[in-house]
């Protein structure tokens, strides 16, 4: 103590025994002191609660919490009535920390250098939860005749009492297996060395367990050096708001739960997840303690027939009395009514003597102000440090003076065991952005879904303006970083992605460089002679040179014909296999095929007035194909003759403008020369407004899947609706998703079924209006970026909360993930008039410079 009345400055040493873990054990065995027990410590499985597939599947995350503490319950032994039973009853301690941290990439990722500078700054989470149970010991365990257990027991005695460290380790051998048996049925694991650290040092964000403290009456502050504790004490040992701003320091406020208010909730609703609202808002909690002594259900089940008619005698004195209502005294007996209907089948063990304590972040003042709906909190105003001791691993102290009687079900569906994390390998790909409520980092891997042997495309649904072509970007920049092939089709003609991608390293190169030059051409694409004729006719088919229906259907299968002809004898281009289709006579000397020269003629004259048409159609045999180095290239319309079909048209190839039908073609020719190129290298072929690449008939898709696979090329589509992948049957093509804003919601229930995923409150999400309140306030439901005024620029916005995409992975997760952008890359990647403007005049005063005024048609990386 310092002077008489002040608090005390306590910084940590030998042997005040901060961490209260004396030894851990390889096998999950920890010792405490200063009472020497000896616990069995098990991580808990984790998953998303509210973001599950469904309900059920919600309700499910909570399942092996529920069934480890039934199968330690039913450990006890002889259980007859509590007042006989309890003192046998396992004492267990379910212990969640929730510790802020700066984001740190994988060392083992190839680029974890560049996402540590683009993210090093971003605050995530380590969230984990522990189950510890307290072991019984057996003396003389070891195997042997009479005299040689009793000699074990009588050294084991001699050895506990000489060294007093308890029981020595190997008396608990026969319990620890015994526990771990029971908690390896329910699912639970031995917890990894940094998991031990963080639970048994949250308050210091995982560092050093001891640590100079200054204990207020309704709060802790933790130092970073004895020198900041002591500079804060001098100034003022009770008001912290007198001390230097430079003191290293943050401060916990410690409550205990008094009450549980919620009643009759199923596992499946809001409100029995009260853990869920302690996370992710202003005051968070840090740490939770539950302890509790494990009654087995079949007595909970007994002592509560016993108390019936003592509680319900007490209800009707206390309303003879008028101290209860009528409504009252209905209400009370509902609930114990409800109470011996969940005990009725299967009861659910009682955690009886139960002590909750929430260590939340910060300074408190009101303690109202941040406890959870359905549950009351008490300050333990005096009692901070005790509470502090009571949260530790293992403590014997116990303060808490507000013991409850939860039903196990109770802590198990409380949303302990929520964590949404999702996406790929943290070693392997590249950074989507955080998940919205965990803040877990969310990975995306080129080569994942053929490591894992899952389908091969990957779906982006998103209406325009919520974000999806610059997540398109984002990604493609990492993937570029990690040095996987791509290619970026982005055939919007107002809107470029150049300057963001060639910053990166990107090639780039415009339709334009492709026009009459047959580098597309199937024959030249694809090796396999069916193949070569199936494709070129699909090619032909969907331009339709004809114009006209009926034409093309009177020679489609002449056409088909002599492109098998063509292929399977030599041909090296569309234009020669139909030639040597007309060519072609039989012994008699008259036509192999039904294909006039007028027929071929008019394709051969389409090839030539359309310079698109002329990208996929070669005329003579040539070795020069479409080829992709191991960089990036996005191609782009520039100024080509490129037409975008109707978003409303069913059928482009009757579109009466040619270059219409051409301009569909070429994408899906496009699309087939990149897979090829990109086979079996781990590449990614990015098609954005994949929904033009539909127009070309209802199979394409399912070809291009079915390419893909078969080559080992990811395939990522980004589009606004969902409903036709669903009606072409895409589903068994489909391994992950990306989810943005649809405002239509009907397209998000498509996207979800998709994924199998029947949860309305992700619909809700996903439909969610950017604005409410007649367009005045930010919904923060809303999927899309939120911003707010920016201090260093008067009059302008900065982010605030970044586009957030349900991300769907190869594990069947779905989880909500705020795409996160560097500053460099969100002016590279702004389509604002006034950032365009901007990016424009500084490229034209660095050509100036370099006194070279490129022009906007750039050498392509194609061969």
């Amino acid at each position: 103590m310092g002077k008489k009345g002040t608090p005390a400055l306590d910084i940590a040493k030998h042997p005040q025994w901060e961490t209260h873990i004396l030894e851990t054990y390889p096998d999950g065995r920890i010792r405490c002191v200063p009472d020497n027990s000896v616990w069995l410590v098990r991580e808990l499985p984790q998953a998303s609660v509210p973001d599950a597939e469904s309900v059920r599947a919600g309700v499910e995350v909570g399942a092996s919490l529920d069934r480890a503490q039934r199968e330690i319950a039913d450990l006890t032994q002889n259980p007859i009535r509590r007042v006989v039973s309890k003192n046998n009853y396992r004492e267990i301690q379910t212990h969640w920390v929730n510790v802020p941290r700066k984001f740190t990439a994988d060392p083992e990722n190839p680029i974890a250098d560049h996402l540590n500078a683009q993210f090093g700054e971003v605050e995530t989470y380590m969230r984990k939860a522990i189950l510890a149970v307290r072991l019984i010991p057996t003396m003389g365990v070891a195997k042997g005749g009479v005299l040689e257990r009793v000699g074990n027991a009588i050294e084991s005695f001699i050895e506990s009492t000489r060294e007093k460290k308890g029981a020595p380790i190997e008396d608990y051998d026969r319990d620890a297996m015994q526990v771990s048996i029971a908690l390896s049925r329910a699912g639970l694991e031995i917890p990894d060395p940094a998991t031990m650290s963080m639970a048994d040092s949250w308050f210091n964000y995982g560092k050093a367990a001891s640590v100079p403290t200054i204990s207020h009456d309704d709060h802790i502050h933790f130092f970073k050096t004895p020198r900041d504790a002591y500079r804060a004490h001098d100034v003022s040992p009770r008001d912290c708001a007198l001390w230097p701003a430079d003191v290293s320091e943050h401060a916990i406020t410690f409550a205990a739960v008094s009450k549980f208010t919620m009643s009759d909730q199923t596992a499946a609703s809001p409100l029995a997840r009260w853990v869920l609202a302690l996370t992710n808002r202003d005051v968070e909690a840090r740490c939770i303690s539950i302890r509790g002594r494990l009654e087995p259900g079949k007595v909970s089940r007994q002592e509560i027939k016993a108390q019936h008619s003592k509680y319900t005698a007490d209800l009707e004195e206390l309303r003879a009395a008028g101290k209860v209502t009528n409504d009252e005294f209905d209400e009370r007996l509902a609930q114990l009514a409800a109470l011996e209907d969940e005990y009725a089948y299967d009861p659910p063990p009682t955690l009886i003597e139960t002590s909750i304590i929430i260590a939340f972040s910060g300074v408190v003042e009101d303690i109202e102000q941040v406890q959870p709906p359905g549950v009351e909190l008490s300050p333990m105003l005096n009692k901070q440090k005790d509470a502090f001791a009571e949260m530790k691993i293992g403590s014997p102290v116990r303060a808490n003076p507000h013991l409850l009687e939860p039903t196990s079900a109770l802590i198990a569906y409380s949303g302990i065991p929520s964590l949404s994390e999702g996406g790929d390998s943290p070693r392997e790909g590249t950074l989507v952005g955080f998940s919205e409520i965990d803040r877990q980092p969310v990975y995306i891997s080129p080569s994942a879904a053929f490591e894992g042997d899952a389908a091969p495309l990957l779906a982006c649904y998103a209406d325009t303006g919520a974000g999806k072509t610059v997540l398109l970007q984002s990604m493609a920049v990492g993937i570029h970083k990690l040095g996987a092939p791509q290619l970026i089709v982005n055939p919007k003609p107002d809107s470029s992605m150049k300057d963001t991608l060639v910053a990166a390293g990107a090639h780039h190169m415009t339709l334009s460089e492709l026009e009459g030059t047959g580098l597309l051409d199937p024959f030249r694409t694809f090796s396999d002679p069916t193949k070569r004729a199936s494709n070129a006719y699909e090619m032909i088919n969907g331009t339709n040179p004809f114009g006209g229906e009926q034409a093309f259907n009177e020679y489609s299968t002449a056409i088909y014909a002599a492109l098998r002809y063509g292929a399977f004898n030599g041909a090296e281009a569309t234009g020669q296999a139909l030639q040597m289709g007309v060519d072609a006579r039989k012994p008699d000397g008259t036509r192999r095929f039904d294909l006039p020269q007028s027929a071929v003629d008019k394709i051969f004259e389409a090839a030539e007035a359309s310079p698109l048409f002329g990208a996929s159609f070669a005329f003579e045999p040539g070795r020069e194909r479409f080829r992709l180095g191991d960089g990036t290239l996005l191609v782009e319309v520039g100024k080509s003759s490129f037409r975008r079909p109707s978003e409303d048209a069913l059928d482009v190839r009757l579109d009466t403008n040619l270059e219409v039908r051409a301009s569909v073609n070429l994408l899906r020719t496009l699309v087939w020369a990149g897979a090829a190129s990109l086979r079996n290298r781990g590449g990614v072929i990015h098609f954005d407004e994949s929904w033009m690449l539909e127009k070309a008939d209802a199979t394409v898709l399912e070809e291009v899947g079915r390419l893909a696979r078969s080559w080992a090329v990811s395939v990522w589509l980004y589009t606004q609706k969902a409903t036709p992948h669903v009606q072409m049957g895409l589903k068994s093509y489909l391994s992950r998703a990306l989810i943005g804003h649809l405002k239509d919601p009907i397209e998000a229930r498509a996207a979800l079924d998709l994924f199998g995923f029947k949860n309305e409150r992700i619909v809700d999400r996903i439909v969610a209006k950017q604005y409410t309140h007649g367009g005045r306030t930010q919904n923060d439901q809303a999927l899309h970026a939120q911003f707010e005024p920016d201090p260093e620029r008067p009059g302008k916005k900065r982010v605030k909360r970044g586009s957030v995409f349900y991300s769907i992975d190869l594990k069947g997760r779905a989880v909500p993930t705020e795409v996160k952008l560097s500053e460099e890359f969100q002016y590279l990647s702004s389509s604002t008039p006034e950032v365009v403007a901007q990016r424009k005049a500084e490229q034209e005063r660095l050509a100036q410079m370099n006194g070279d005024l490129s022009s906007d048609e750039e050498s392509p990386l194609a061969a």
